[in-house]
């Protein structure tokens, strides 16, 4: 599961499959991090984020400070 939890990164060659960016000379840091934040639970990621974290809290316990 735990490789997994990030799903498929969002590159420039991903933008330019997109209409929206089609034709678009340059792809931003800001395009990018728009779509990531679009994508944020694409492909079940938050929710695999979530199980990953509670199956590590449920192995190594509480945290303490």
């Amino acid at each position: 599961m735990a490789s997994s939890v990030f799903g498929t990164p969002v590159t420039d060659a991903m933008l330019r499959k997109m209409p929206e960016y089609q034709g678009k000379n340059s792809i931003s840091q800001q395009d990018r991090a728009k779509v990531a934040l679009d994508k944020v639970n694409a492909e079940g990621k938050s929710l695999d984020a979530r199980n990953l974290w509670r199956s590590c809290r449920l192995d190594l316990g509480e945290p303490t400070s």
